[in-house]
């Protein structure tokens, strides 16, 4: 409810007009305090709104209601072009592009956490005794899908295995709330870290310590 109220913020719209700005960037992911504020703000001036596009939650395997979904609509029609993270992901928005509404791919830069290990390092961090230590990295939610590590774990019993899952645990509350109810029912409270979620440093770390990265 009170990302919607957004929308009539007399205060947050006047502090995006006094700002005289060139261009508005969104994320797509504010779409629920952002669709009736950019017809809103068209009326008031002629700023450019580009919407920063990783995912469309409309495309997830979830229960959004029609409510929802007509609120996404609502907010994917109302800017003037799109930067997404990869051609999918441009496929999905084709309903709302056309000559006047383009969207460009902009791909993530690679180097966030700097080179990789030498391969000696590598070789040698693999046969280390102790657990197999496995990293998820990516928040704790239905569309990550986190819970089959866990459903994996509780099928091999018999080799020891440590999994650390570092990423937000409140994007998804009820999900997470299940999914570190599941670690219990499981019986695998000593073999699983929740971080949540963790500065670039740590999670370089992480990815030093894990032999095996398992990703979303």
């Amino acid at each position: 409810a009170s990302k919607l109220a957004q929308n009539w913020d007399a205060k947050f719209s006047q502090e995006i007009l006094s700002n005289q700005l060139d261009l508005l960037i969104q994320d797509e992911l504010n779409h629920a305090s952002l669709f009736r504020f950019n017809h809103l703000l068209k009326r008031e001036s002629n700023i450019p709104v580009v919407s920063l596009v990783h995912h469309l939650r409309m495309s997830e395997k979830s229960r959004l209601g029609p409510f929802q979904h007509a609120i996404e609509n609502a907010y994917l029609r109302s800017v003037d072009a799109f930067l997404v993270n990869s051609a999918n992901t441009r496929k999905t928005l084709q309903p709302w592009l056309s000559d006047d509404k383009p969207a460009q791919v902009v791909q993530p830069g690679g180097d966030r956490f700097g080179s990789l290990d030498e391969l000696d390092a590598i070789q040698t961090r693999a046969k280390v005794s102790g657990p197999l230590r496995i990293l998820f990295v990516g928040s704790i939610s239905a569309r990550k899908q986190p819970h089959l590590i866990l459903e994996a774990l509780n099928c091999i019993p018999g080799i020891s295995i440590h999994a650390t899952f570092a990423g937000d645990l409140n994007s998804d509350p009820n999900y997470s709330k299940r999914f570190q109810t599941q670690i219990k029912t499981l019986g695998l409270i000593d073999k699983v870290d929740l971080l949540g979620h963790i500065e670039s440093e740590v999670l370089i770390q992480q990815l030093r310590l894990a032999q095996v990265l398992v990703l979303p």
